[in-house]
């Protein structure tokens, strides 16, 4: 661990400066259009991940002080339902 702090103390504008460039982004933008069909595929299946994982989830954010969220997600939930799993498997393919 120590090694890790020497390099990161010595290191750090050129970290700093990886980092900026990370989240800012670098190099030139591209314009991509993503068919709306696949934009729905793939909410789709995020949601069906939360449904899944939803247990785990809601600990989490309870755990990280966050129980307001977690009583938010369960609501959402309930008022969409459980995913269309069919509709799910003929997006991942």
């Amino acid at each position: 661990m120590e090694k890790l702090n020497d390099f990161i103390v010595t290191n750090q504008q050129p970290l700093v400066e990886w980092y900026e460039a990370v989240v800012n982004g670098v190099g030139p933008r591209l314009e991509v259009s993503v068919p709306e069909q696949v934009r729905i595929n793939s909410v789709l299946v995020l949601y069906a991940h939360v449904v899944e994982h939803r247990k785990s989830i809601r600990k989490g954010l309870i755990k990280s002080g966050e129980s307001e969220v977690a009583e938010a997600l369960e609501e959402v939930i309930e008022r969409i339902g459980e995913p269309n799993w069919q509709r799910i498997q003929q997006a991942k393919q």
